[in-house]
């Protein structure tokens, strides 16, 4: 990978009002560029691949923050982003020094991506009753030219909404129940990939329709000036899921596969978090999380669904210097999908149970903050599940800063 570049500048303005529709209002121009390249060459060829990506995508947003009355207040907006891709692909002879000309990139070149919405939020302040809900419209202008798909122009569109409610039993507990739609259209990486990618080849896929999603959620929360606590439960209904299926052909060795509308799956699980102050200085949290996912279409799990994990972390701070430890875990995985088992990252046995131990401390001179941190102490061989690289194994970490 070389280079790996991301650059973002944007500028914010931010207004006040007396007016009860436009008290607030926050503006938000942004433009951004991130660009990857890839140097690959098999073992004992000469040519080297070099394959090069750009994206540029300018975002608008415009936020208002309205206090219609005592118990009603609203938030409503636009956002507004466009990206510009841009790839290429030559071969380049290490031997002779000579460049092949540019060819087709792993993304059709000068692709057009339009994603635009507009939203309003509304909150509910009743006494013990906290209510939200909102609607979102979201609309998308794909426009994606290439010799191997022709000229591609689709226009999803989509109404999304969200509800919850809150119940405070007393000042310092409440339940709360939430309900919210999901929406995700393809993508240039969905629609346009041709090449490798991790192993396999891709090829591009025109007639994708958009992922949806249902989601339910329950859940507690405490919180008095010692103790913090957080429950939730939730499942997720998921339909029209983009997966990669296997065309049954080869390519150079690898295994063909496009993408398609293939799936339906759900997700359900639960998550715990708390905070003790056990003393003024002294700290401990933590938090636990578990997913189960199956896949309704083939009667299978769902892929790259994490194990138990989670973390506990005591921390000791005062005015000049703080001191910590975290213990971060995971369980094995072995419930797998067959694309699970056929993903060189995780493969027939699954992913391993691991903990690690983390060490943390900084001091503060006057203007000069200076961390520290001593991560993976035990040097664990270990591996998040679905990732394609191992954990950070022993290390130390320093950094200094000033403020002015």
């Amino acid at each position: 990978m070389d280079p790996q570049q991301h650059a973002l500048t944007y500028a914010r303005l931010n207004l006040h009002s007396d007016s009860r529709w436009t008290q607030d209002v926050t503006l938000t121009a942004s433009w951004q560029q991130s660009l990857e390249g890839r140097n690959a060459r098999r073992n004992g060829s000469a040519i080297q691949t070099r394959e090069e990506d750009k994206i540029n995508t300018l975002g608008f947003s415009a936020d208002v923050f309205s206090r219609l009355n005592d118990y009603w207040t609203a938030n409503s907006g636009i956002e507004l982003y466009h990206d510009k891709v841009n790839s290429a692909k030559h071969d380049f002879d290490t031997a002779t020094g000579v460049a092949g000309p540019a060819v087709r990139g792993l993304y059709p070149d000068d692709s057009r991506y339009g994603n635009y919405s507009l939203y309003t939020l509304s909150h509910f302040n009743f006494n013990q009753w906290v209510i939200d809900a909102g609607l979102r419209f979201n609309t998308f202008d794909i426009r994606i030219k290439d010799v191997t798909l022709g000229d591609v122009k689709i226009t999803p569109s989509a109404l999304v909404a969200n509800a919850a409610v809150m119940y405070k039993i007393l000042d310092n507990q409440s339940l709360y129940l939430s309900y919210s739609s999901g929406y995700r259209a393809p993508n240039v990486d969905d629609m346009g990939t041709l090449g490798i990618v991790d192993f396999r080849y891709e090829v591009p896929a025109s007639n994708l329709k958009p992922e949806q999603s249902q989601n339910i959620e329950a859940g507690y929360k405490l919180q008095t000036g010692r103790v913090s606590l957080a429950l939730a439960a939730y499942h997720m209904d998921l339909s029209n899921i983009i997966t990669r299926v296997a065309t049954g052909d080869q390519i150079d060795g690898y295994t063909v596969y496009r993408k398609e509308n293939s799936q339906s799956s759900y997700i359900r699980g639960f998550e715990a978090e708390f905070s003790l102050a056990a003393t003024e200085n002294l700290n401990f949290s933590g938090g636990v999380a578990h997913a189960y996912g199956q896949n309704t279409s083939a009667d299978e799990p769902m892929r790259r669904i994490p194990p138990f994990n989670g973390r506990l972390m005591s921390e000791y701070r005062t005015d000049k210097w703080f001191a910590a430890a975290e213990f971060r875990f995971a369980s094995s995985q072995t419930r797998l999908a067959q694309g699970d088992i056929d993903d060189n990252r995780i493969g027939p046995n699954g992913t391993a149970a691991w903990q690690v131990v983390n060490l943390y401390a900084g001091y503060r001179f006057s203007q000069l903050h200076i961390n520290a941190s001593l991560q993976n102490i035990f040097d664990e061989d270990y591996r998040m599940h679905g990732s394609g690289i191992n954990g950070v194994g022993a290390s130390a970490w320093i950094e200094a800063s000033m403020e002015f």
